[in-house]
């Protein structure tokens, strides 16, 4: 399948851009996925995709030179997920304001992990309901904790390096990673 166009908006969400992929000859996902972020992974011939209000990283298998997608599967389930990154060791770093955590997923077999944790214990009440109904309902004091807003971004260094972590405040958090 190809993708065949971007970013227009869901109308039941219209703040979320989302793709309307269409089955190919061979077969394949036809439909519309609501999404906030693309990361392309060329050198492995990956696509992945932030599908947000569905809660879920969406995996595809990518062909550059033709813009081809195919063999499409849930790499996991995460709280609004926004913004990825490749780590040095090859897992995917996904942001999830919803959690205020950040999670490592291994491509292959979908594993994953938390790197980064802000979520109090009243985050995760809130996480859960945000799951399950209005995620915007959920925001406040409570689900942010210590952090100067929602935890939304990565931003990863050479190897070595610490990492940092964005949000929606006007601060970047460094982390020593262990």
């Amino acid at each position: 399948m190809k993708l065949r166009r971007v970013c227009q908006r869901v109308p039941h969400a219209p703040s979320f851009p989302y793709l309307n992929l269409y089955e190919d000859a061979g077969g394949g996902f036809e439909g519309q996925v609501s999404l906030t972020v693309i990361y392309l992974d060329e050198t492995a011939n990956k696509i992945y995709l932030a599908e947000t209000m569905a809660h879920r990283i969406l995996a595809f298998d990518l062909r550059v030179n033709s813009g081809s997608i195919s063999n499409q599967k849930v790499l996991g389930s995460v709280p609004t997920p926004d913004n990825m990154r490749m780590y040095h060791d090859g897992s995917l770093w996904v942001a999830s304001p919803l959690a205020n955590q950040i999670l490592s997923f291994e491509p292959n077999s979908g594993e994953s992990s938390v790197v980064f944790d802000t979520q109090t214990s009243k985050g995760v009440q809130l996480v859960k309901a945000g799951m399950t109904g209005r995620v915007a309902d959920q925001i406040g004091p409570d689900l942010i904790g210590g952090m100067p807003g929602l935890l939304t971004g990565i931003i990863v260094g050479a190897p070595g390096q610490p990492f940092y972590v964005s949000n929606l405040g006007d601060a970047l958090v460094r982390v020593e990673k262990k």
